[in-house]
């Protein structure tokens, strides 16, 4: 339940971060590789990857599968 916790907040900071990137460079998608700058380290784990992840504008909620199996989404 925690790793859970923490995997949610996880995907928090990356929805902040990304909206905070499109606030200032105008972007209309950013990938997780290109939010570094706005983003303290993020460290897997419970197996989940966030280095596939890409945002846009019009992404309504980002997902990550964990390594048992379970998808843990947070709402855009």
């Amino acid at each position: 339940n925690s790793k859970q916790k923490t995997v949610k907040n996880n995907l928090r900071m990356i929805v902040s971060a990304a909206h905070q990137y499109f606030l200032e460079t105008g972007a209309d998608e950013v990938s997780f590789q290109q939010l570094s700058d706005y983003l303290p380290l993020i460290e897997p784990v419970a197996g989940e990857s966030y280095e596939d992840l890409v945002i846009t504008i019009e992404t309504e909620f980002i997902s990550v599968t964990l390594e048992d199996g379970q998808e843990i989404s947070f709402e855009f």
